[in-house]
């Protein structure tokens, strides 16, 4: 058995024992900031990599958000464009009655005084519904009357309407008739719309 006799004082002892603290919470103390400075740094690399990361996908975003702005801008477009056939479609029907006193008029200068239209008449019919929609179509025929001063005048007059006027189908009667002294024809026209 061994004994060993400690000769040192309880001051001495009391140094010693709190040098030794010192020295164990002072390793302890060192390799906690060891770890958290390494925690920190690894801490720090990750949040760089994520900001790289989120930077590169905005990079790879910022045509998507571009596209998304050009879809928007044309849909906003499109709207326009079909608010404006709207008020096209809504003001075609309105304006249905004027269109053929326009083209008669045109029809009528290029014949001059060689022919007068005494009346005009725009008749409106319906076509009888077809199964899918459950809507007839109205149609319009524009019914000419009026004297000419030879057949050929009538037939440029009906041939322009035909032609230029926009019209589905023309069909031209005339018969020999006399204005004063003058021989003359008259003529009746049923032009469809």
């Amino acid at each position: 058995m061994n004994h060993s006799l400690n000769l040192m004082t309880s001051r001495s002892r009391q140094h010693e024992l709190i040098r030794h603290r010192i020295r164990q919470w002072s390793v302890v103390l060192v390799v906690a900031g060891l770890v958290g400075f390494g925690a920190e740094a690894l801490l720090y690399h990750n949040a760089r990599q994520l900001a790289t990361r989120r930077d590169q996908l905005q990079a790879d975003a910022a045509p998507l958000r571009a596209l998304q702005q050009d879809i928007e801008r044309l849909q906003r477009r499109i709207a326009a464009l079909r608010q404006q056939e709207q008020i096209a479609i809504a003001l075609a029907g309105r304006l249905t009655p004027l269109y053929p006193l326009g083209v008669v008029s045109k029809a009528g200068a290029v014949c001059g005084d060689r022919l007068h239209v005494t009346h005009m008449d725009l008749l409106r019919s319906e076509t009888p519904a077809d199964g899918d929609s459950g809507e007839g179509e109205c149609l319009y025929t524009l019914a000419l009357t009026g004297t000419g001063l030879d057949n050929a005048t009538v037939a440029r007059f009906g041939d322009f309407l035909s032609r230029d006027g926009g019209f589905r189908d023309v069909s031209v009667s005339t018969s020999e008739c006399v204005v004063g002294e003058t021989e003359a024809c008259s003529f009746n026209i049923q032009c469809a719309l």
